[in-house]
């Protein structure tokens, strides 16, 4: 979220790399992708990627004491969860050059399918540990995905991988941020000052980015999160302005209220993204972990 345009152009790059099917255990059943293929795009602050085995490198870790150290008790308890589900531990690996240059010095997540099991990786940054809070959030985007089955936008439309990619991104973290605030007092004042970070990006945007639509829907998503994450953040009528800028005002206003009645249904959520994205459900679809892929129901 922090770095919204670095984290669109590393999930367009990695899309259009998940492979393998199969069982880890018996009554697990790993998604597959069926037809033509789909392109498996990012889930969580840019972090979770389905399939970018392209941006690692040989060295790999076991997720270790180091890291789990830095972890509250419940958030152990939830990595020790994920690697008994998927039947694999939850390994590190540093981030390459490519990546790095790509998402910036944060840590990543990646869910890869590979010969028939389902992989959960964390990508370091070289140098020092991240912060608490950081790997704290990468762990709660896999327990998102993989323990509580949220469901996961794909599509086969090309020109629609990096939307759909911040879809994920920001769907993900109308419900990961208030938990990693939950754990890490840190948090708070990390997310109030990555958005405030995107104001400025925004006001560059708005005067320079041709591609007006794309301007519209990364500032309406923020607007989202936002409102619905951090309340009392002192910059929400700055960004407003902004939207009314732009002729996006009223759009943030019915979002926002769209959200509130069907913030309890995933699906419904996401298909309200696209649908405000001003685009039609034909050609998405969603997935979960332990199910095939179904197609996007119509917007309403």
């Amino acid at each position: 979220m922090v770095h919204q345009k670095a984290h669109e152009k590393r999930a367009g790059e990695a899309g259009g790399k998940a492979r393998g099917e199969g069982t880890t255990q018996p009554g697990f059943k790993l998604w597959k992708l069926r037809h033509k293929p789909l392109s498996p795009i990012s889930l969580g602050k840019g972090r979770i990627v389905l399939g970018c085995s392209k941006y690692r490198s040989m060295f790999t870790l076991t997720m270790e004491q180091r890291l789990l150290s830095l972890l509250p008790v419940e958030l152990r308890q939830t990595v020790e969860q994920i690697e008994t589900r998927i039947g694999n531990p939850i390994r590190t690996y540093p981030l390459t050059e490519d990546c790095r240059r790509i998402i910036g010095n944060f840590p990543m997540l990646n869910l890869e399918q590979r010969d028939g099991r389902l992989f959960v990786d964390v990508m370091l940054p070289r140098g020092d540990l991240p912060p608490a809070h950081a790997i704290g959030h990468e762990i709660l985007h896999a327990k998102r995905a993989v323990l509580d089955s949220d469901p996961i936008l794909l599509t086969s439309i090309a020109s629609r991988c990096v939307a759909g990619a911040a879809i994920n991104n920001d769907v993900a973290h109308l419900r990961v941020i208030p938990e990693e605030m939950g754990h890490f007092r840190e948090a708070g004042p990390f997310w109030k000052q990555g958005f405030s970070d995107m104001l400025v990006g925004f006001a560059s945007r708005i005067l320079n980015d041709p591609d007006r639509q794309a301007v519209r829907n990364d500032m309406l998503r923020a607007w989202l999160v936002a409102s619905v994450v951090l309340p009392d953040w002192d910059r929400s009528d700055h960004l407003k302005k902004q939207l009314e800028e732009i002729g996006a005002g009223r759009d943030a206003d019915n979002l926002t209220r769209v959200y509130s009645n069907v913030f309890k249904n995933k699906i419904a959520v996401l298909s309200a993204l696209v649908r405000f994205h001003r685009f039609e459900a034909t050609g998405f679809q969603t997935v979960t972990v332990g199910s095939d892929p179904v197609p996007l129901p119509s917007h309403s």
